[in-house]
């Protein structure tokens, strides 16, 4: 019966635990595409945007699904004063839609109502540019999400 009641009680601290675990600070935008998008564009349009140093496109592209022979994600990963964004295009199952998600992470911990502020307004630049110069449409639909920090009227 011992053997019983350490082992609940193991469980229980494992629980709790996992409970307290912090998520890390992050704003991110998500839509559905119904277009292709060139990746080519992307990175040209993002690295001419005011105040980005670099971008950087991981390869290669990594699984989006199981299996290695199907779908990838591209991404691309760009550095601005103070912060960094990760722009990422995944295919949807069937084919006939792309994901787009634009994330900034806050790796040092929480960030000032005055950071989220400027990383908004710079995510949107982003978008905006995006949008015009590759002729997406539908980045001004993405929906917003922020963990772990306020973003008041998120969008």
């Amino acid at each position: 019966m011992r053997t019983v009641s350490v082992l609940v009680a193991g469980f229980a601290a494992l629980a709790a635990m996992s409970t307290r675990a912090e998520v890390a600070p992050s704003i991110s935008r998500t839509v559905e595409l119904r277009q292709t998008v060139d990746m080519d564009c992307i990175a040209s349009a993002t690295l001419g945007i005011p105040g980005v140093a670099s971008v950087t496109r991981p390869a290669p592209s990594e699984p989006y699904v199981a299996s290695p022979d199907e779908i990838k994600t591209d991404k691309f990963v760009y550095v601005a004063p103070g912060f960094g964004g990760t722009l990422s295009f995944a295919p949807g199952f069937l084919g006939d839609s792309i994901y787009f998600r634009h994330t900034v992470d806050f790796p040092d911990g929480k960030p000032t109502p005055e950071q989220v502020t400027t990383v908004r307004s710079f995510m949107s630049m982003v978008d905006r540019t995006l949008s015009r110069r590759c002729n997406i449409e539908g980045l001004d639909a993405a929906e917003e999400e922020c963990a772990a920090i306020s973003c008041p009227k998120a969008r």
